[in-house]
């Protein structure tokens, strides 16, 4: 009788070789997945912290050359260096920036240099959501850090009404 059951068991070994290769790999592909999604989030969260500390950067760079200038110099300085843009369609909207020394200076193609950033950096900027015209009390600002996070656009970005508010 006993004899009878081992020659019955024969293809078991291969059997269960097989099932244990089957959850093998069920969770290694699960565990590579994992760590893909990780990684991903990872660099989602990196590029949004990176974005909104541009952006508060830059703000505050804005600011300080407010402050450096008289007011009329800085709305002039915004004027010239074509900082409005009024225009809803388009994709990219920044068309100016403050150096770490306070110089403002417009960007001659914003799109095309949005479009040349490598997957993991981010484009700084601002522009004025209201036209100037002559000397104005307040001024509309909008910074905007824009990144893409595979095919997608993502932005960032941070509103302020500038004021006279030393009155120079």
């Amino acid at each position: 009788m006993q004899l009878n059951k081992l020659k019955n068991n024969n293809g078991i070994g291969l059997i269960e070789v097989i099932a244990a290769l089957g959850v093998a790999t069920v969770v290694t592909t699960s565990l590579v997945a994992l760590s893909v999604f990780t990684l991903r989030s990872s660099l989602r969260s990196k590029l949004l912290m990176e974005g909104s500390k541009y952006s508060s950067q830059q703000m505050e760079l804005l600011r300080a050359a407010r402050d450096k200038n008289t007011w009329t110099d800085f709305v002039n300085t915004l004027k010239s260096n074509k900082c409005v843009n009024l225009n809803t369609t388009d994709k990219v909207k920044i068309k100016c920036t403050v150096s770490t020394d306070g110089v403002i200076s417009s960007i001659s193609n914003p799109l095309d240099t949005y479009n040349s950033l490598a997957a993991d950096k981010v484009l700084t900027g601002f522009y004025l959501t209201t036209d100037i015209v002559d000397i104005p009390q307040t001024v509309n600002v909008l910074v905007v850090s824009m990144w893409r996070d595979g095919n997608q656009d993502k932005i960032s970005s941070l509103r302020s009404d500038f004021t006279n508010w030393q009155n120079r």
